[in-house]
């Protein structure tokens, strides 16, 4: 599955991926990777827990799912916990 980086938390450093589908998959990322809004990632956005997920730049990094096939809403709720 591929997705385009919507938003990016400051609070908690997760992402809000948007998918090919609509909705929002939340990674959490685990590896030192430098991610930015508009960026495209691909891999299992759709299974909570550790993925390997692949940036646009061809670098493979660790990714946290921590929910997926959300709204909008409940993406801007997740990315503003602690």
């Amino acid at each position: 599955m591929k997705g385009i980086v919507e938003a990016i938390s400051k609070i908690n450093g997760f992402l809000a991926v948007k998918t090919e589908f609509g909705e929002y998959s939340i990674v959490e990322v685990l590896s030192g990777i430098s991610i930015e809004v508009g960026d495209k990632i691909s891999g299992n956005l759709e299974s909570l827990g550790g993925e390997d997920l692949l940036h646009e730049s061809g670098e493979v990094f660790g990714g946290f799912i921590q929910d997926y096939h959300c709204d909008q809403q409940r993406a801007v709720f997740l990315l503003k916990q602690k």
